[in-house]
């Protein structure tokens, strides 16, 4: 199946949690069914924000979160037991993988995504 699209009643299947090769319907995983010029179709989406923070790695998105909840580098660094320079590192290079220059925009993305 890598490499190659399944076959539409594999994306039916799987649209609707249903268990294809061992592969389960990914988190927030939205399927709608039309037909056009009677051929069915399956229109599959993902929440806006998905694909953003999945870029990041698991102490990236815990220091998203801690900045979002109005914390300091100092203070997330406190929390995390490490040096306000790792912290800022780690600010930076999430702000690139996002492609946001400051923490008021990493809100208002964040916001914008749960929000549609």
């Amino acid at each position: 199946m890598v490499g190659s699209a399944p076959a539409p009643a594999e994306v039916v299947g799987f649209a609707r949690g249903a268990i294809i090769a061992g592969v389960t319907k990914p988190a927030g995983l939205r399927a709608s069914e039309v037909t056009v010029n009677g051929t069915k179709l399956v229109l599959l989406s993902f929440p806006r924000g998905s694909d953003a923070m999945s870029k990041l790695t698991a102490a990236e998105r815990q220091v998203a979160l801690a900045i979002l909840a109005g914390y300091s580098n100092v203070e997330i660094a406190r929390m995390r037991g490490s040096a306000p320079r790792t912290i800022a590192n780690q600010v930076a290079t999430m702000f690139r993988k996002l492609g946001v220059r400051s923490r008021a925009e990493l809100a208002a993305r964040s916001f914008a995504s749960t929000a549609g």
